[in-house]
């Protein structure tokens, strides 16, 4: 069975770009809507060409075939909660180093989060804004969850994430 809905954590290429072929509707914070359309309106062959210039991975993804951005289906702001038959889901804006839509997703029965990529620095220089990440540190320390799981990482507990984030970025002693 394919998913009826699909979240989006961020409006960035390998979490959006695929959107033209997902079954169902799409879910996304209006920071991402606002950019996949910002994208939409200025897109053009010499932004496909650049996008693929300015990084291996996307050159590698789209060789064969044309990149499609197109928009979200339906947009929240700021947070979302979701009934998907029995499984409750809460969307939730976050402040992040990595970009400024980024949206995590608990499943608190499960206690579960999906973060998407929202741990990393700014592409494409992947600089982590400190600030950003003390908030987004103290955002994850308030949830309620045992399993963290990114979106390109494997999964790991709370607080293994935390205690990792906070001393991969000097941050041991941020919030103990």
């Amino acid at each position: 069975m394919l998913p009826e809905l699909t979240v989006l954590t961020h409006w960035h290429w390998d979490h959006t770009f695929g959107m033209s072929a997902i079954n169902g509707l799409s879910l996304a914070e209006k920071r991402t809507d606002d950019h996949l359309q910002k994208l939409m309106r200025e897109w053009s062959d010499k932004t496909e060409a650049d996008m693929k210039s300015m990084d291996e991975h996307i050159a590698m993804e789209y060789r064969a075939q044309r990149m499609k951005v197109v928009g979200t289906d339906v947009v929240f702001n700021d947070r979302i909660s979701l009934d998907l038959g029995g499984v409750k889901v809460k969307c939730l804006h976050t402040e992040s180093p990595h970009t400024d839509d980024s949206v995590l997703i608990l499943l608190p029965k499960e206690r579960i989060l999906f973060f998407g990529d929202c741990i990393s620095g700014e592409y494409p220089e992947w600089i982590v804004d400190i600030d950003r990440m003390k908030l987004l540190i103290h955002k994850l320390e308030g949830l309620d969850f045992d399993l963290a799981v990114g979106g390109h990482w494997e999964p790991e507990s709370k607080r293994d994430l935390i205690d990792r984030l906070k001393e991969e970025n000097g941050l041991q002693s941020f919030l103990q």
